[in-house]
């Protein structure tokens, strides 16, 4: 058996195992596009006004320059997305997150053009008071019966959980599963951890009280039950540490069939990696698999993108390609601020986009220089949103 083989080989054990669990669980191949004509662009980019995506994202929480300056700014973080088809029409839609205003939920009935149903739907956050400044999305199917839901992350105010009733309308239920955790709640990551059946959730958490605990919050590793509630398992299941955290990644590291986990997280606290023991517990192994992590770390992502059939992935930061701009950037760095918080003895961090390749060993490989990835630029220190509210923004969908 080769490498290749490998992931066809696990591919098909699992559709099996899906189908044996499941008969009514199927698969198909995706359909073939058409070529693009000579000289044609894969994308065509939409205006709000041609696409419908016209609401805008409100920021106007006074406390981000009052009583909440440390934790609104430092601790800033932008709103998320979630793309699903919600309506089960077979065209995508969009959920969006306004900071300080009513939420989105755009349909998708014709391919290119969207509208707002939001209040309709049940999920504009109006009757859970749109005014809370609001975070990240998420698109899960929380209940398994094919309709996805949407969870919702809030700051200092319990997170939502919209699920779907399959007739147009969603009803907020995070109460009932044990999902509304009233923190510096960011962003959720959904994995079925322990392979039981049932998904569970990672919950990524930052700054809420500055003068307390000025590096962020502890994350929340909550193990579905099976009876529609979630259960805080972080503890024992050795999830640790206060964390500036901006988002987690669910995929298998070493290939043993396990969802393990990459936690990124902003400023002097290092990223996590945590490697799933498979018993329920997990393992932080950043220091041993990998040569460095990034210092502003943001998002991040995973895929196979050598196609030698192992998992590689990706870390942004925010350095930028201009000279000037990244010394500006710096400058984050060299005042100090965070720098006499950090301990040495950790793992080295950097301030540039880490994209890690998977040797099939114990090890990754850092080559975002070598792969031209190692700059993508971001918000320099003194870049926050100080307007009320950002325009709708343009759309880029694939051509015709």
């Amino acid at each position: 058996m080769t490498k290749a083989t490998l992931p066809r080989l696990l591919a098909a054990l699992v559709l099996l195992t899906i189908a044996r669990a499941d008969p009514a669980y199927t698969s198909m191949p995706l359909a073939v596009r058409a070529p693009l004509p000579a000289g044609a662009k894969p994308f065509q980019r939409l205006t709000a006004a041609e696409s419908g995506i016209d609401v805008p994202n409100v920021y106007n929480d006074p406390r981000m320059w009052g009583d909440r300056f440390r934790e609104l700014t430092l601790g800033a973080l932008e709103t998320g997305v979630a793309v699903a088809d919600f309506d089960g029409d077979g065209h995508l839609d969009i959920f969006t997150v306004s900071k300080n205003g009513p939420c989105a939920l755009y349909r998708q009935p014709i391919l290119g053009h969207f509208e707002n149903v939001a209040a309709a739907a049940g999920v504009d956050c109006v009757a859970q008071d749109e005014k809370i400044g609001k975070v990240g999305a998420t698109a899960v199917d929380i209940n398994q019966d094919s309709w996805p839901d949407i969870y919702v992350c809030r700051y200092d105010a319990p997170n939502l959980l919209f699920v779907n009733n399959g007739d147009g309308t969603f009803t907020e239920r995070a109460k009932e599963y044990g999902l509304d955790i009233k923190d510096a709640s960011v962003h959720a990551s959904f994995a079925d951890y322990d392979r039981d059946g049932y998904l569970d959730c990672y919950l990524v958490t930052n700054i809420l009280d500055f003068s307390k605990a000025p590096q962020g919050r502890r994350d929340y590793l909550l193990h579905n039950d099976g009876h529609g509630h979630f259960v805080d398992v972080s503890k024992t299941a050795g999830i640790w540490g206060l964390t500036q955290g901006h988002t987690a990644v669910w995929f298998d590291a070493n290939g043993d069939g396990w969802p393990d986990l990459y936690v990124a997280n902003d400023f002097e606290t290092p990223d996590r990696l945590y490697l799933n023991k498979g018993d329920g517990t997990f393992a932080d192994v950043v220091d041993e698999r990998l040569p460095h992590v990034t210092y502003f770390s943001m998002s991040a992502d995973s895929g196979d993108l050598n196609n030698d059939g192992l998992v590689d992935f990706l870390v942004t930061d925010m350095r930028d390609r201009n000279h000037a701009q990244f010394m500006t950037g710096m400058e984050e760095i060299g005042r100090g601020l965070w720098e006499m918080e950090r301990v040495n003895d950790l793992i080295p961090q950097y301030m540039w986009n880490a994209v890690y390749l998977n040797t099939g060993t114990d090890h990754f490989q850092e080559v975002a220089h070598l792969t031209g990835m190692d700059a993508t630029g971001g918000p320099s220190a003194h870049a926050w949103p100080t307007s009320t509210t950002t325009a709708g923004s343009t759309c880029s969908i694939p051509a015709a």
